[in-house]
Formats: C-alpha cells, sequence, structure tokens
C-alpha cells in the first residue's frame, strides 16, 4: 500500500483555481497522487524547493525519480546482508524527539575510523552504493512523513531534513582511500537526483585543523546560489567540530535546543544516552567461524530492519511510484 495514501496526517484544501505551484504539482501527476494531504505535499514540495518552483523542472525531476526507484527497489536493500568486514559499524541511523507528537531530528552518523580496509569498502562502488542507500532509506523511515504533524512552510526552513556527522577520526578519507573519491561521485549523483531537499547539512568531526578551516572556507567563500551547481550538494551547509564532545554544542547551539535534544544524543557526541553504536543500521552477516567459506546455515542476520510487507508485483509499483523517500534531498556520503 502507498505510503501516502495510507499517511494519518490532515487533508490539505487546495482550491481547483489555486494555480500555486504545488497545486500544478498535483493536477500534473493525478495518477500517482490521488489524495491531497500533509505528506504528499511534504513530497512535492521538495522537488519544488530543487527546481525553486519552476513546476515543470519539478515534474520531470519527480518523474525520473520514481523511475529510478522502480528500477533499483532502494527501499529492498534494507533486506540485504551487508559484509561486516566491510561496512560493519560504519554507520547509524537516530531520532531525537521533544515530546509526544513534537518535533524530530534524524541524524545519519557516519564512522570513518572504523574502516581497517579502505580498498575492501570503498573498492566496490556498486555494493557501497547499495550500503549508502540503505542508510538514507532507513534515515527517510526514521523522519517518518508518513506522520508529519504540519505541512512544510511556504518559506523559511524545511522541519523535514536529516543532518549528517562525518566523524573522521582525525584524518581525511577522501584523501585516504583514493576510491573512495569515485565512490562519492556516484553516490552524489544518485542522491542529488533521487532524495532532493532531504539534508539539513553536513558536520565534519575530527578532520584535523587544516581540513576544518577548509570547511569553513567552504561556507564562506562559495555562493548560496552557485553551492549547489559546483558541488552538486544541494543546498546545504558544512559544520564542523574538532573534538567529538563539541558536535552537541555545534547540532543545538541554542541552549533550549540542546536541553530538547541533548539528553537523547551519543555520550560519544556530548549527549546523554547510550552509544552511537546502539542506533538503527542495516543488516549484516553473521557468522561465528573465521572461516571465508561461509556455510549457509552459519550465516544470520543482526539489527534486522524489515520493510513494509509487500503484497505482489502491483502493490510493489504503487508503493515506488508514492514512497516518501522520494521526496529527499541531495546529499553525500
Amino acid at each position: 500500500m502507498s505510503l501516502l495514501r495510507k499517511a494519518k496526517s490532515t487533508p490539505q484544501v487546495v482550491s481547483s483555481t489555486d494555480n500555486s505551484p504545488l497545486s500544478r504539482m498535483y493536477s500534473g501527476i493525478p495518477r500517482v497522487v490521488h489524495e491531497r494531504n500533509t505528506t504528499a505535499s511534504i513530497v512535492l514540495k521538495k522537488f519544488l524547493r530543487a527546481a525553486d518552483d519552476n513546476v515543470d523542472m519539478a515534474l520531470e525531476h519527480f518523474t525520473q525519480a520514481l523511475k529510478w526507484r522502480k528500477h533499483n527497489d532502494p527501499s529492498g536493500k534494507l533486506t540485504k546482508m551487508f559484509d561486516p568486514k566491510k561496512f560493519g559499524e560504519m554507520g547509524f541511523v537516530s531520532r531525537h524527539r521533544t515530546d509526544e507528537g513534537g518535533g524530530r531530528v534524524v541524524i545519519l552518523w557516519n564512522l570513518y575510523g572504523v574502516i581497517r580496509d579502505g580498498q575492501a569498502t570503498f573498492g566496490d562502488i556498486a555494493e557501497f552504493l547499495d550500503f549508502r542507500i540503505a542508510l538514507m532509506e532507513l534515515a527517510v523511515r526514521e523522519l517518518d512523513l508518513s506522520n508529519a504533524p504540519a505541512p512544510m512552510p511556504e518559506i523559511g526552513p524545511d522541519p523535514y531534513r536529516i543532518i549528517q556527522v562525518h566523524d573522521c577520526a582525525g584524518s581525511n578519507p577522501f584523501t585516504v582511500y583514493p576510491k573512495i573519491k569515485d565512490a562519492i561521485a556516484e553516490t552524489i549523483d544518485i542522491f542529488q537526483a533521487n532524495y532532493p531537499e532531504l539534508l539539513a547539512y553536513h558536520h565534519f568531526v575530527r578532520l584535523g585543523h587544516v581540513n576544518t578551516f577548509r570547511i569553513k572556507l567552504l561556507n564562506t567563500l562559495v555562493p548560496e546560489l552557485l553551492r549547489p551547481k559546483l558541488l552538486s550538494l544541494g543546498r546545504v551547509e558544512f559544520k564542523s567540530s574538532l573534538k567529538r564532545k563539541d558536535v552537541l554544542l555545534k547540532l543545538f547551539p541554542d541552549p533550549a535546543d540542546r536541553q530538547r535534544y541533548g539528553f537523547s544524543l551519543p555520550t560519544e557526541f556530548g549527549g546523554n544516552t547510550s552509544s552511537v553504536h546502539d542506533g538503527r543500521t542495516v543488516q549484516f552477516l553473521h557468522t561465528e567461524t573465521s572461516d571465508e567459506n561461509i556455510a549457509e546455515e552459519d550465516v544470520k542476520s543482526v539489527r534486522v530492519v524489515v520493510p513494509p510487507a509487500r503484497k505482489g508485483a502491483q502493490a510493489e509499483a504503487k508503493e515506488l511510484t508514492v514512497h516518501p523517500a522520494t521526496a529527499v534531498a541531495s546529499d553525500s556520503p
């Protein structure tokens, strides 16, 4: 069943004579989105924002994203079993809420310090992309757009976005592992095309003084309107912390926000809850033996993330055409 159709969000009243970009988007895809509600509007408005309210461009972007989802089945990657030797402990997703029915913050934690074999992790770009897409799909589900409490504002910040934290463990993975450059380029292309307006900003941790200075220059020197075109990363900011414990302060500079969200952040990054490694992640192969030839009976999953049940190919196609994950922003690994 379509996540947009089963959304519990409040129906929106849109006049048939309304000529707003959002109303024209609805009119352009009547066979895809049948009900005008908060969730559907969030999805479509993200595509509109990515196109600066150019309806024709937004409709084309939306259509291509639907085709990509139907062809690649990104939500299905949540059932894929990944090799822990390549990606284990490398990515986690956490959601932080103020209270029941209140605001939420979703953070995708990228822990580069756990990488021991850069060639193994980034050498097979297709497998790396599957891993990154699975993490992104998980993060989008944590946004819970189907139960969004309010629509996106016409102007101003979008509250339905994800923060990416990149913990580089005092080194720069982009120079340490040459293969990551190709993996990054392909990941950016895929996420820019199929997850528009998802990301709030990238926060780099422990890059070292020189690279931290470069991050600051990036925000200062690159104009906001040119940054998406030059970097293909969307309208995002780049922030940095030299120490893990400073992340809470940088993520939430407002004391009231720190009080609301800080208690649920991982202890490694200045919060008061459990470890970042207790967050949600993808499925991994697990074996008790070190034998390279893993017997089928030795393989089992951990941290199981099960997508909604599907009822045949037709139901699957319907889900792909309106899945809220098609609503999200350009990203970078």
